[in-house]
């Protein structure tokens, strides 16, 4: 299309949002780069690109550049509802939560809003307050999967299984919130014991998601039901997994399993340089599970807590928030 059409901005951040969901964020920054300049006045193309830095896991960058959109755009509500995600993902979840009652009170009628503050109240570990939220959003919004997987986390998170899985795909996934649908299942089966299943519904989803880089939230699972299954050659396989894993994202849960794999295997040189990457860890991986890991495989002392307690910390840093997988996907609104 470019190719008729070399000045048309539509095209080309719909260009820079497709390599986006292929995974090549460098090229899709790039991409949005070249669409912001040719276009300055574009509130796609600026909100594009914020967001990618975001994915890549530049956070202070990709929050620069909302403030920067919202300069211009004061009452634009794609990018106040971005710039809260943004202080979500840094931990920020005070300021971040300020941030999604602004954008709600200012605009009710947006779901995306109203299910971003659902999030945060559920990482908050507010979970009442959080069901309830989702349940508001579904009220006038009763098929918004995405708001159904978000309700789903904050019901495992809560051990209500049963009442989780019936929100949930189940054995024909198409869309990307299918697939996290599907992948919350897995998890779902890993955490009341059902680990074979686990493990089908996850090498599925390695072969199957048609998205490079949600396709790398299986491998991640995966190699989560190995570790848990335990045997020599689990432990093995749970490496060969995690070695598909590059989204920057899924970094610190990849090098989380990578210290419990390598160090499990007496792998003790690749265990250390896992430990190193950690040292800037986000806010959602708890410091006790780094320590425990640590203490196990780099230091060889006793452990503190049994293995039961390890695989219940590791899963949870899948599942505080199923949509993160939505973050480098979601196409933008037209220009």
């Amino acid at each position: 299309v470019l190719v008729d059409n070399i000045g048309d901005a539509f095209t080309k951040t719909g260009r820079a949002e497709t390599l986006r969901a292929m995974g090549r964020l460098h090229d899709a920054l790039t991409a949005y780069d070249s669409a912001v300049a040719e276009h300055p006045d574009n509130v796609v193309a600026k909100n594009g690109r914020a967001e990618t830095l975001r994915a890549m896991g530049r956070l202070d960058e990709a929050l620069a550049a909302y403030d920067a959109v919202l300069v211009d755009n004061i009452g634009d509500a794609f990018t106040k509802t971005g710039r809260a995600e943004t202080l979500r993902a840094m931990g920020r979840l005070h300021d971040a939560l300020t941030a999604y009652d602004s954008a709600v009170a200012e605009h009710p009628e947006s779901a995306v809003a109203k299910r971003g503050r659902a999030e945060v109240l559920k990482a908050m570990g507010r979970l009442d307050e959080a069901l309830a939220a989702y349940d508001a959003v579904l009220a006038n919004n009763p098929n918004d999967s995405i708001t159904k997987n978000g309700r789903s986390c904050v019901l495992i998170a809560l051990r209500l299984y049963d009442e989780a899985l019936q929100l949930l795909p189940d054995e024909n996934p198409a869309t990307l919130n299918d697939w996290i649908g599907y992948h919350m299942r897995g998890m779902i089966m890993l955490r009341t014991g059902k680990i074979e299943e686990a493990i089908e519904i996850f090498e599925r989803g390695v072969r199957e998601d048609p998205i490079p880089s949600s396709k790398e939230y299986f491998r991640n699972a995966l190699a989560v039901a190995c570790l848990r299954r335990g045997g020599r050659e689990d432990l093995e396989r749970a490496g060969n997994a995690l070695e598909g894993v590059t989204a920057p994202l899924l970094q610190p849960q990849a090098n989380v399993l990578r210290l419990h794999a390598f160090g499990a295997s007496g792998k003790d040189a690749l265990a250390v340089t896992a430990h190193e990457k950690l040292r800037d860890k986000p806010w959602f991986i708890p410091d006790e599970l780094v320590a425990e890991l640590h203490r196990r495989y780099i230091l060889k002392e006793e452990p503190r807590h049994d293995d039961d307690w390890v695989f219940e910390k590791e899963e949870d840093t899948f599942l505080f928030d199923p949509n993160q997988q939505m973050l480098s996907y979601t196409f933008l609104p037209a220009a």
